[in-house]
């Protein structure tokens, strides 16, 4: 069972290299450039990557997992995304990397004002993509992995302005 995951693992990091190193020609290289947004007075940090070609385009947020995020950590999934046609706004987890605020985990204590904060950092970050002409307003949503399982949809019910939500391996239980 070991070996084959690990060749699984193995296999997963080649074709993950060659899709990222293969994926852009020369005429469709996305434009990316750093970005500030603010929640409150807490200024998040990161970078907004525009697909190649002319927009609008629909534009996806990516949401936090636990722990401190930077946008280098989601550096291949903007990647992907971009290649796919999205608009993706990746930005430092609050407390984190260039992004102001105090970073604080996810415990049973806190986690319903810590996860407020984040879901609301995550709808900055959307209002922040509305006032981009090259974003289609109508297409917006969020991508997430696991602690974005909770972050998503609370911000997702906080505004009309979500068209989807796609999570990728979401918690299956409280934070308790």
């Amino acid at each position: 069972m070991k070996r084959i995951r690990l060749l699984f693992t193995g296999l997963s990091i080649v074709i993950t290299l060659l899709l990222i190193t293969g994926c852009f020609g020369e005429d469709t290289r996305p434009s990316i450039g750093r970005v500030t947004f603010q929640n409150g007075d807490v200024i998040l940090a990161g970078n907004l990557w525009i697909p190649a070609g002319e927009g609008p385009f629909p534009a996806i947020v990516l949401v936090h997992g636990a722990g401190k995020i930077t946008t280098q950590d989601y550096k291949y999934i903007s990647f992907s995304l971009v290649h796919h046609g999205f608009a993706v706004l990746s930005y430092d987890k609050r407390g984190v990397g260039k992004s102001g605020g105090k970073y604080s985990m996810v415990d049973v204590e806190n986690s319903e004002a810590v996860l407020e904060d984040l879901a609301n950092d995550a709808l900055a970050g959307v209002e922040f993509l509305k006032g981009n002409n090259l974003i289609d307003l109508d297409r917006i949503g969020f991508f997430g992995i696991s602690q974005a399982g909770w972050i998503a949809p609370l911000a997702a019910s906080k505004s009309s302005d979500i068209a989807f939500i796609a999570l990728y391996s979401g918690p299956v239980c409280t934070v308790g």
